[in-house]
Parts: structure tokens; C-alpha cells; sequence
């Protein structure tokens, strides 16, 4: 099992390959094709440890929801339209 796929697996909390801990219900967290590229290079390429693997792929997918309008928003700020990831994936910065 790689990096991605552990981390993965224990976000949605499969114990099976992860430990044998009992963790709490958490939000699944899947990453895109181009977001698992990038950690399977760090991993493999970069030889980054599992822990720093794991730390960029919770912090990529908060900076998705961030981009997405789903966390940072101002108290009191006018709701903003929702962005999917995939959009996020296929937009290009001007």
C-alpha cells in the first residue's frame, strides 16, 4: 500500500491495512489524479516520510476548499458560488 492510498484509508477510518486503532467518523478525504501524482512523486522521487506525505496531502486538500469558498470566508460575507475540485483542477491562473 502507498502513501496516498494509507492516507486515504485512514481518513475514512479503514483500520484494516492502518493500525488497529478505532478513529472517529471523519469527512472522506479523496485526492485527485494529479494531487495522487504529486504525493506518489514526493514519496517516491523525494523520499519525504510517510508523516510529510500525509502533512501535504491535508494541507492540499484545505487549500481545495479554500479555492472552492467552502472555509475562509469573512464573517457576515455574501455566500459565494461553489467551485469542485475538478473545476479547480481544470482552471489555469491568468
Amino acid at each position: 500500500m502507498n502513501t496516498v492510498t494509507a492516507f486515504a484509508a485512514s481518513s475514512t477510518g479503514d483500520t484494516t491495512s492502518a493500525g488497529n486503532h478505532a478513529t472517529a467518523a471523519a469527512p472522506e478525504k479523496t485526492f485527485s489524479p494529479l494531487v495522487q501524482q504529486f504525493l506518489q512523486f514526493l514519496k517516491l522521487e523525494k523520499h519525504f516520510s510517510d508523516y510529510t506525505v500525509k502533512s501535504y496531502g491535508a494541507d492540499l486538500i484545505q487549500f481545495g476548499l479554500f479555492l472552492g469558498g467552502e472555509i475562509g470566508q469573512p464573517a457576515g460575507a455574501a455566500p459565494t458560488e461553489k467551485v469542485s475540485l475538478e473545476q479547480i483542477d481544470q482552471k489555469q491562473i491568468a
